[in-house]
């Protein structure tokens, strides 16, 4: 009886310290063997005499685990059931969010653009004149008189003389144009109205068609006004212009240093560096044949006009030499105007037709024939992206804003086309969806 007693007790020992031991782990200092009734390394057995339970100093003894996290045993198989729904329902709120910023952010930029036009249109001026001056002045350097060449010292202050020079002989001309137009404007006035009176009667209309009816009252005062207006607004900021310039000139030595100061990264550093020269090569391919392609369509423009006797021949070559920057657009005002004026200054429509095919004959030889043969497709930009583009920046800056906007789109092009994240808008600014291979920074190409 006594010894069935003890069989039992041992075997509740052997189980109970068996869970002891698999609670204690493989740094417990009590093993499955000690639980078995081998003495403990306290030197006490653990064995009850009496109602087979282990003593309260063995269980004393065995150390207790310490508490850790739990361990999700069937996490694969949970995963497994949520599937990829789940997984793309979580990463659809980033999606909402990243569209509200980059679309808050677009608005900010545009409405400090509108606010600061007063400030940022001179320094974006000087800028375009900078780059011209140095595209000038590369020019100039690599005319070679015999085996020398000009010095960058004597090069770049001639190149400013000259397109500072060159600029004040046109205001000056231009405005003493205008306010000659200013003052025989009621008579051409006049004199549409009553050619509009002539050939209603010629084609027996029944309601004479008048200028009023065609235009509001004073429109060519207005439009004449707008365009004093403009001449005298660059004017007045030709000082200031000029300073910005002069100070571009003098610190432009000292930009690479101020760059590379910028970056702690030497990497990035040379992808700025790579970045802006890859920028400024293109501005300068593209304003360097774009100017002297403009200066060639206003002294044809003027000539064509001074051959025929249309009075204001300077001021409509100037005006064909500005608008020739505005794409698309502008050389069809460049056209339009000398050919009204001719059809109101001369008694017949010879003149007339004369001008209106010679200057359209002019604008599409050169914009489609000349340039893009000079220009090739270093731009590569779509042009229904140009014409948004167009009307963006004409929005924001007016004329100048037209002038200026396929430039700052090149730009925009360039710099989104180095980096992953905005490879996709340089892609949809392109024309044909090949925007060159990332920036190569020491000897690889920079991952996409």
């Amino acid at each position: 009886m006594i010894s069935r007693g003890r069989r039992a007790g041992r075997g509740a020992v052997d189980r109970t310290a068996g869970i002891a031991a698999f609670a204690a782990g493989p740094k417990g200092a009590t093993s499955r063997a000690a639980a078995r009734g081998m003495a403990a390394p306290g030197g006490d057995r653990c064995e009850s005499p009496a109602h087979g339970r282990v003593s309260r100093r063995r269980l004393q003894s065995v150390p207790k685990r310490a508490k850790s996290k739990p361990v999700r045993i069937f996490r694969p198989w949970h995963d497994a059931m949520r599937g990829d729904a789940a997984r793309e329902r979580d990463a659809m709120p980033r999606f909402p969010a990243t569209v509200a910023l980059v679309l808050v952010s677009i608005s900010l930029i545009g409405w400090l653009l509108v606010i600061g036009r007063a400030l940022l249109l001179p320094f974006v001026i000087a800028l375009l004149v900078w780059y011209l001056i140095n595209a000038l002045s590369a020019a100039v350097r690599s005319i070679p008189f015999g085996p020398w060449h000009l010095p960058r010292a004597v090069a770049l202050p001639a190149a400013l003389a000259v397109i500072f020079g060159i600029s004040a002989i046109v205001v000056d001309i231009v405005t003493a144009n205008l306010t000659e137009l200013a003052r025989d404007a009621p008579v051409y006035q006049a004199r549409l109205d009553a050619l509009l009176k002539t050939y209603s009667t010629r084609f027996g209309l029944a309601d004479p068609l008048a200028l009023r009816d065609l235009m509001p009252d004073n429109a060519f005062d207005q439009a004449i006004a707008a365009g004093a207006n403009a001449i005298t607004t660059i004017a007045g900021s030709a000082s200031l212009v000029f300073i910005y310039v002069l100070f571009l000139l003098l610190e432009q030595s000292t930009f690479d240093r101020k760059m590379a100061r910028l970056f702690v990264s030497p990497d990035r550093a040379e992808m700025v560096f790579k970045v802006r020269d890859r920028i400024t090569e293109a501005l300068r391919h593209y304003l360097g044949i774009k100017t002297a392609v403009s200066a060639l369509t206003g002294l044809l423009t003027s000539g064509l006009l001074v051959l025929l006797g249309l009075p204001y021949a300077a001021l409509f070559g100037f005006i064909a030499f500005l608008l020739n920057y505005i794409p698309t657009i502008g050389s069809l005002i460049s056209v339009i105007f000398p050919s009204l004026l001719a059809l109101v200054y001369f008694d017949t429509l010879t003149p007339f037709f004369i001008i209106s095919l010679g200057l359209g004959t002019i604008q599409f030889s050169i914009g489609n024939l000349l340039e893009p043969r000079l220009m090739g497709n270093s731009l590569n930009m779509s042009g229904l992206v140009i014409m948004l583009s167009l009307a963006f920046w004409g929005a924001i800056w007016g004329v100048t804003g037209m002038v200026l906007c396929v430039p700052l789109t090149v730009m925009v092009l360039i710099i989104c086309a180095q980096f992953p994240g905005s490879r996709p808008i340089a892609v949809l600014l392109s024309a044909d969806g090949d925007v060159g291979e990332p920036i190569a920074l020491n000897g690889s190409p920079k991952e996409s």
